[in-house]
């Protein structure tokens, strides 16, 4: 029902060997098989039938939204590094298989609350990816908002103090593609 897309493995596992855990550095074709597969990611319609029953706790205040949105999808998304669920390591879920499977890893988390915006009536994000403290990372941006979506424990933090946090900004995914930054 849901899809799941896999980066090539031995791409993947080359870019980690080599980059991880100081990966400041994103090879061409690492950025260009996020450009290709990640507006695939941001699926509303797959998170609706599992947001139904708790819409309620988003109707406060954009700020307050935020941090309902962070924390449901950190308490819906356990993390689950890749190589432990598919053996692989790296794979995309796309939203609907990630609350189905209830695990994930960060951009699998980011998918879900990049998805979930529009449905709790937040403006427009994008999935960014880049590094938390150097190593590999992806979460959530609204810039009309200024926020910053730790999808993976639902912390929400302003983008102007995000560099303090560890956060690294090397690319970003909308629905309209991908922008380096």
């Amino acid at each position: 029902m849901y899809a799941v897309f896999a980066l090539q493995s031995t791409l993947i596992a080359r870019i980690k060997s080599e980059y991880y855990p100081d990966m400041t550095f994103f090879p061409p074709s690492y950025v260009r098989t996020w450009c290709e597969y990640g507006p695939l990611l941001f699926q509303p319609e797959e998170v609706l039938p599992f947001l139904r029953r708790e819409t309620r706790r988003f109707t406060a205040s954009s700020w307050a939204a935020l941090k309902s949105l962070g924390m449901w999808v950190s308490r819906r998304v356990a993390y689950l590094h890749d190589i432990h669920r598919w053996g692989v390591p790296d794979r995309f879920q796309t939203p609907g298989l990630t609350l189905e499977l209830g695990t994930g890893d960060c951009e699998d988390a980011a998918a879900v609350a990049w998805s979930t915006l529009p449905l709790v009536g937040l403006p427009e994000g994008r999935l960014v990816v880049g590094t938390l403290h150097k190593a590999g990372h992806a979460w959530v941006e609204v810039p009309e908002l200024g926020a910053l979506i730790e999808a993976t424990n639902g912390q929400i933090i302003p983008v102007r103090s995000a560099g303090q946090h560890g956060y690294s900004r090397a690319f970003y995914v909308d629905e309209d593609g991908c922008r380096l930054d």
